[in-house]
């Protein structure tokens, strides 16, 4: 498995934010702020399994998150 990840120190994002994430049309609570439907990280984790990976979100408020996921590596490569 090839496992990327993308981390900041930015606010972070709640527990309860994390576990819907990945879902359709999900967006932040400042969202009215910011453009975008919430398709971006649906179909991330869309593609993502497809290809037999992984994708998740570790956070805590205040130190940041970390965006990550894995896909498997085809050893004849």
């Amino acid at each position: 498995m090839l496992l990327c990840s993308v981390k900041d120190n930015g606010v972070g994002i709640s527990k309860k934010q994390c576990e819907i994430i990945f879902e359709l049309f999900s967006r932040g609570k400042n969202a009215q702020l910011m453009p975008g439907l919430g398709l971006g990280l649906y179909l991330s984790r869309r593609i993502i399994t497809a290809h037999g990976g992984q994708i998740g979100v570790t956070s805590r408020q205040g130190v940041g998150a970390t965006f990550w996921f894995t896909v498997p590596i085809d050893e004849r490569l």
